[in-house]
This record gives structure tokens, sequence and C-alpha cells, in this order.
């Protein structure tokens, strides 16, 4: 029978377990799910108050909502299944042959699911934008914030599956290859992010500050408008 191999040995001090190993799985799961149905909640009142309350039809701000919405639940899926695989466990308590390929195979499509989410959840703000606004700098800007949304999640998703050469061997150790370092990239992206963010929040002031109404309700109008109207 082949010795079972696990990721590293126990640190100085510690002991591997091999029945109830200790986990924070039972500090995400709740998280994860509470967040998303909280997130199925805002939805379907958005998508109920459109179209039986306003009486309106669904524009393409709702439709990168529901999209978005669907992503979240994938994420969560991936998410338990990292749960499973070990995640939130010790290192030195997770047998190798489920580490690599499955663990990193995971984390990667984990990865790739949440970059989904959240540029779609973008989207829905910036088309929002397109719906509410008739100015024309403001249209503009907003387009100009979907390029930079969409090349961003372009770029982040080829950082993610083709960091390395060969592609297999970001998921698989057992595959010799070269990988380039993601910290240097990944913090760029991330300021990048960070940017877009606040561009992302800021629009709304121009939307409202022409409005003929007191400041207090301008401030309320112009976070409403910078949760997408949620």
């Amino acid at each position: 029978m082949a010795a079972i191999t696990y990721v590293m040995e126990p640190p100085e001090g510690q002991v591997r377990s091999l029945t109830n190993l200790p986990s924070s799985a039972s500090e995400v799961v709740p998280a994860g799910v509470a967040t998303t149905i909280i997130a199925l909640i805002a939805v379907s009142l958005r998508i109920f108050t459109r179209k039986f309350v306003v009486k309106s039809v669904l524009g393409a701000d709702d439709y990168l909502c529901l999209t978005g919405l669907a992503f979240s639940f994938v994420f969560l899926g991936v998410t338990l299944t990292l749960l499973n695989l070990g995640a939130g466990n010790h290192l030195w308590d997770i047998v190798m042959s489920e580490y690599s390929p499955k663990f990193w195979l995971t984390t990667l499509g984990s990865t790739l699911v949440y970059g989904f989410c959240i540029a779609l959840a973008k989207l829905s703000v910036l088309a929002f934008y397109l719906r509410i606004s008739p100015d024309r700098v403001i249209r503009r800007a907003v387009h100009i914030l979907i390029g930079l949304v969409c090349v961003y999640t372009f770029c982040f998703i080829l950082l993610n599956i083709f960091r390395c050469r060969p592609v297999s061997a970001s998921w698989d150790l057992s595959v010799e290859g070269d990988c380039i370092d993601k910290e240097i990239p990944m913090l760029t992206l991330a300021i990048a992010n960070i940017v877009i963010d606040i561009c992302v929040l800021c629009l709304p002031i121009r939307i409202v500050i022409p409005l003929q109404i007191p400041t207090p309700q301008k401030i309320s109008l112009a976070l409403l408008f910078a949760t997408g109207g949620l």
C-alpha cells in the first residue's frame, strides 16, 4: 500500500490531525451563504420593483446584475468545493493528491469566477448610470470606464491563466515549468481596480449637483446611485 504524502510536515510543536481536522470552514460557510442570500434578496427586490411597481422593462443594468448574481452562486459552489479539498485546514493536514492538482485548479476557477462577479457588478452600476443620465459628459465617462473594466478583467484573467509555462504548471506541482511572480502585476491590477472603483463612485456627484433639491437629499441620491439603485 502506497504511503500517504502530505503537503508539508508539521512545524515544531504541532501534530498532524488524522481525524476531526481543525478548520475555519465553520466560519466561511455561514458567511458565504448569508451574503449570497442577501444578494439574492436585493436583486429580487430590484427586479420586482422594476417589473411590477415601476412597470418598466428590464434594462442592460438589470441583466448584468442578474448575470452577476448567477456567477455569485457559482462562486459560492466553488468555494464550498475548495473547503472540501482542504481550504481552511493546516497545510500539514492536507494530502498532496488533494492539494495538487485538484486544490490549485479549483482555486484558479474560483479566482476567475470572482473576477467575473466583480466586473459584472461594476458594469451593472455603469449601465445604470447610462439609464438615468442624459448628460453627454457623464455618458462619455461611463463608456470609458466600461472599456477600462473590460480591459482590467481581460488582463486579470490572462495573468491568472497564463502565468506559467506550460499552463498546467500553475495548478499541478508535479509539472516542471517557469512561472512569473504575480506580486507586482497583481499589485498593479489592484491599484487600477481601486482607481476604477473611485471613479465609479464619484460619477453620481456630477449627476446630482445640478438638481434643485436640499443638500442632504443630494447626498442620499448620490449614495443610492453609487450602489446601482439597489
